[in-house]
């Protein structure tokens, strides 16, 4: 049995939806911004849609992070997405909030 109320959890996604703020790439030992494109509540998910320019060279992104709306780190992960010089990229983030 559930401890939270589906309606509880429902208006905990929409409170970490408006907390993000911004996103940014790691690119060599650099943080660029990229730009948020749709940041919305599917289903259990907080789903984020994000688009990173190209900045006319091959380059390999090694980390993404996220900041809330007070400036805070609110979650950062390392990668290695690789691309051309004339590719833009768009990252798709899901985080689902549920009760386990």
């Amino acid at each position: 049995m559930a401890f939270w109320t589906s309606t509880y959890l429902a208006k905990l996604r929409e409170r970490v939806r408006r907390s993000i703020a911004k996103v940014q790439c790691k690119v060599g030992s650099t943080w660029y911004d990229a730009t948020i494109n749709k940041l919305n509540v599917s289903g259990n998910q907080v789903q984020l849609f994000v688009s990173v320019p190209s900045n006319g060279s091959a380059q390999t992104i090694t980390g993404v992070r996220i900041y809330d709306s007070g400036g805070d780190l609110a979650g950062e992960q390392t990668c290695s997405i690789t691309r051309t010089g004339t590719q833009n990229l768009l990252l798709k983030f899901e985080f689902p909030l549920t009760e386990v």
